[in-house]
């Protein structure tokens, strides 16, 4: 599972509720969840802060199965 998912459904949020907080839109949520796209730089900690976790936790791609290993361990 996708950190940015991950960490959305850990905080109880809907793609919704991210895109109502962020003034952005669910699908633009469901495309960083996916992987298609991410968003830019200065979204980062805004998204932190109403997931509630750090960062990192948002590029954490060691939980992810979709990564191969070599790719979860940067």
């Amino acid at each position: 599972m996708n950190a940015f998912k991950r960490c959305r459904e850990k905080a109880g949020l809907k793609q919704s509720e991210v895109g109502e907080a962020l003034n952005l839109s669910h699908s633009t949520i469901s495309m960083w969840e996916i992987g298609a796209t991410l968003p830019r730089a200065d979204m980062f900690p805004k998204i932190a802060k109403l997931y509630g976790c750090t960062i990192d936790d948002l590029y954490d791609t060691k939980n992810d199965p979709a990564q191969p290993p070599e790719e979860a361990a940067l």
